[in-house]
């Protein structure tokens, strides 16, 4: 037994638990080297990149903006239509709250999408340095 095993064990006994969870928690350290070398079917690497990590399209981008511009309408119809005055205002205020988290769900997105591109070029650098 190691110095690792060892001190798991003392730790979970100190804290109440069991030498058997110490163990278990190893066998999964282990299992972490062998996944390290273990290859990754190319279509499962693929279907990954498929299920997220895109730039928002341009779709999304025009939404958001078509958001704002439904709220300048409204805020501006709520003056000309005195009758409607409070439905127009609060159509302006909804549409424009829903614009303001459109905007940052999209600053999130492009973000993620750059953590992740970055990642990868550091992976890929990592890969091509560990064959050499």
């Amino acid at each position: 037994m190691d110095k690792f095993d060892q001190t798991l064990e003392n730790y979970f006994e100190g804290a109440g638990g069991d030498a058997a969870f110490a163990r278990k928690i190893r066998g999964l350290v282990e299992n972490l080297d062998e996944a390290g070398k273990e290859k990754i079917p190319r279509e499962l690497v693929e279907a990954a990149k498929r299920l997220g990590g895109r730039k928002p399209a341009a779709r999304r981008r025009l939404s958001n903006f078509l958001w704002a511009g439904f709220s300048v309408v409204m805020f501006a119809f709520s003056f000309l239509f005195r009758r409607y005055f409070l439905q127009c205002l609060a159509l302006a205020v909804v549409s424009g709250i829903k614009w303001i988290v459109d905007q940052r769900v999209t600053k999130t997105q492009i973000m993620i999408y750059k953590a992740l591109e970055t990642e990868e070029k550091e992976g890929e650098r990592h890969r091509l340095s560990s064959h050499l």
